[in-house]
């Protein structure tokens, strides 16, 4: 990878992969020390491959070597900001709601045995090693598996356990309202090789009264370390205003925003969780290829209905496709969170 400045423009060429895996220390310290040059290559990747030949002339879909330039530039400005995750809360516990809603996440202690991550783990291996043969890999995002979880066997074990037992479906009644509906279970894999993800919401703020958010619990099967790119969350950012300057990537105040912001990497222990609003700013890490192991999540998501709606729309508003909810069909606008009981039973 190199770069260089030619008449006060910059250009830039992506090297093999084993280069381009410095490519944050790299970029940290163009940044630092000569942010102009930075900016102007963060403008000109957000319009070129990795061979520098122009793809797009207007916004749209961004291409892999596009979204790994992108994502490893918001890294290195966002590690300066890094701070430690929180101590684990209860779920409970009226703090833990209070986190959530004011700075757009919250670190649970366990919600999920030990015994009971193992036991989902076997229920969806098979399934996960299938999808990661090439068939289920998302698409975008090199080496993440999603698997849809029906509620049978560990899935419905797991399901019980976290909402019921371990009370999460307290805090997320609390966040999404009392009518809230399961509108998301399965189990998300990233596997050593995983890129970074660019910083990204999942759903969209704009600050509508009726904006009706996803709140989403990630339990971690396994410890997740550093090496394994656990989720980076930015810090309150679930607003409009953040939203509106994350809207242009190239200018001012998105570079402000990610160098300020304050931000925690989701390190979890095995059968902790961390809960966010979908709006909070976000990205998944990169798995790296030789010291990373494969970091497997149970997700848990909840949704209100907007004022005057019974049901959930048949997709979230989401900021980038896919607009689909991550649930079997069959249990869309059917499962109750308050009715965590009925259907775990």
């Amino acid at each position: 990878m190199v770069w260089k400045r030619r008449q006060k423009k910059c250009s830039i060429t992506v090297g093999q992969k084993k280069e381009r895996l410095a490519f944050a220390k790299h970029w940290l310290k163009v940044y630092e020390e000569e942010p102009e040059i930075f900016w102007a290559v963060w403008e000109q990747a957000l319009f070129t491959d990795e061979k520098s030949a122009p793809i797009v002339t207007e916004p749209g879909p961004l291409r892999e070597s596009q979204r790994v330039i992108i994502s490893d530039f918001e890294h290195a400005i966002t590690t300066n900001a890094r701070i430690p995750i929180p101590p684990p809360l209860e779920p409970q516990l009226p703090q833990a709601l209070e986190a959530l809603q004011t700075q757009g996440f919250v670190h649970l202690t366990q919600i999920l045995s030990h015994e009971t991550c193992d036991a989902l783990w076997e229920h969806v291996q098979d399934a996960v090693n299938t999808a990661a043969s090439g068939a289920g890999l998302l698409g975008g995002a090199k080496a993440r598996v999603d698997v849809k979880l029906k509620l049978e066997g560990a899935a419905k074990l797991t399901a019980r356990e976290t909402l019921g037992t371990n009370q999460l479906a307290t805090l997320l009644l609390g966040a999404a309202t009392d009518d809230a509906y399961l509108c998301e279970f399965g189990v998300l894999c990233s596997l050593p090789g995983a890129n970074r993800q660019p910083v990204h919401p999942d759903t969209v703020c704009t600050g509508r009264r009726a904006e009706r958010p996803i709140y989403t619990c990630f339990v971690a099967l396994q410890d997740v370390d550093v090496h394994m790119g656990p989720t980076r969350l930015l810090v309150g950012t679930n607003t409009p205003e953040a939203h509106k300057i994350a809207s242009n990537v190239t200018s001012d105040e998105y570079a402000s925003l990610l160098a300020n912001t304050p931000n925690v990497d989701a390190t979890l222990k095995k059968g902790h969780a961390v809960v966010f609003d979908s709006r909070t700013l976000h990205a998944g890490g990169a798995n790296e290829a030789n010291e990373g192991r494969r970091r497997c999540l149970l997700y848990l998501s909840a949704q209100g209905p907007e004022e005057g709606c019974t049901k959930l729309p048949t997709s979230p508003e989401r900021r980038t496709p896919p607009n689909a909810y991550s649930i079997v069909p069959e249990y869309h606008n059917k499962l109750k969170v308050r009715e965590w009981n009925v259907f775990t039973a």
